[in-house]
């Protein structure tokens, strides 16, 4: 709000009151100066029924006599000129008093240009004040709407890239912008990879999800190799693909046993917490290729596999996994986030095992 210079209390004006003593017998009792308690003996001044000597009646700013007219404050009194420095508006910003135009915030008072610089909260972007309406990401970032499209946004984080921000960021020659923040933690190792994939099959076991370690090996790709292994051209934001194959054993003419091999695509150069999420959703594709019927809607299987990838990162302490979790609740895609949405709505709360027997039986 702004506002001018208003005092929060309303100030009493007088004018000193001389009076001259010509005639000793119209007081015959001594009177004494209010200020230094002596007898006055000749010229004094009545304020509020107290006798002061003349220059004893003070500013109680400045410490002169005051003469002519005068402003109260509760017991005190001011010249003027000193009463508008005592009580004027001062800024919290620079403490200087505030003469024109005024903003008042949570009860504080600021000078425009001081609340501007100083108060106004600054876009994490371009680092201007942020006046009107603004944006804040899920990271409590906040900037001017008017970046989003302008800049390139990370697509491992969501972050706008910029280098007060993300101190910039990467183009990989796969199409993909990828902020520097996420890019110190990116992974390319094929090594690390499958340490990773060791890592969330342990935890999906946890979860009574059954995986066999050595039917399941994973392969890091690029977006380009992906979209080719899948079939998906199509399909900008993929990131994983499991594709599982069988081979049977006939002895007599009749199906002894059937083997399963999976091979996981992910995408490479991801944090270690993103590959992650995409490993459990493609190792719970690898288990429904074992365990579920091969006619279910598309939206009940990925929405599926998206609801084991949430369970499993829900947990994480990663300040990124927020960004993760967001995406999948939001995803508007028909598939891949109203599937998800309604398989959470669906087992949210419940043992795993209820949404493994569902997709076994469909009941």
């Amino acid at each position: 709000m702004k506002g001018k210079n208003i005092s929060p209390l309303m100030p009493l004006s007088a004018w000193v009151i001389f009076i001259f003593i010509f005639c000793p017998e119209l007081h015959p009792q001594a009177i004494k100066c209010f200020f230094c308690n002596r007898e006055i003996n000749g010229t004094y001044i009545v304020v509020d029924g107290n006798y002061y000597h003349p220059e004893h009646f003070l500013c109680k700013k400045c410490g002169k006599q005051i003469k002519g007219s005068y402003q109260k404050l509760l017991d005190d009194y001011y010249h003027l000129d000193c009463y508008e420095k005592e009580t004027a508006a001062k800024c919290d910003v620079c403490n200087q008093i505030i003469t024109g135009e005024m903003i008042t915030q949570d009860l504080k008072f600021y000078h425009p240009e001081c609340y501007r610089k100083f108060i106004v909260p600054k876009c994490s972007v371009c680092l201007e004040p942020l006046e009107g309406e603004y944006k804040i990401d899920v990271y409590g970032n906040k900037f001017h709407s008017w970046h989003i499209g302008v800049l390139d946004q990370c697509e491992t984080c969501g972050r706008i890239i910029s280098k007060s921000l993300t101190n910039g960021g990467r183009y990989y020659d796969d199409g993909r912008h990828i902020c520097n923040l996420c890019y110190e933690k990116a992974v390319f190792s094929q090594s690390e990879i499958r340490d990773l994939l060791a890592k969330v099959i342990d935890k999906l076991i946890e979860m009574g999800i059954s995986l066999d370690k050595n039917n399941i090996s994973v392969h890091a790709v690029d977006k380009n190799e992906l979209k080719s292994i899948s079939g998906m051209e199509k399909f900008d934001r993929l990131e994983g693909f499991c594709k599982s194959q069988y081979l049977s054993d006939f002895v007599k003419n009749k199906k002894k046993n059937i083997k399963f091999t999976h091979k996981i695509y992910v995408l490479t150069g991801l944090p270690s917490l993103n590959i992650e999420a995409i490993l459990a959703h493609e190792l719970t594709h690898a288990w429904a290729a074992e365990n579920t019927p091969d006619n279910q809607p598309p939206d009940v299987r990925e929405g599926s596999c998206n609801f084991i990838s949430y369970q499993y990162l829900f947990y994480s302490t990663d300040p990124e996994v927020k960004f993760l979790l967001l995406n999948m609740e939001k995803n508007p895609d028909p598939v891949y986030g109203l599937g998800f949405q309604k398989i959470r709505n669906k087992f949210y709360g419940k043992p795993v095992s209820a949404l493994l027997d569902y997709l076994k039986t469909g009941n």
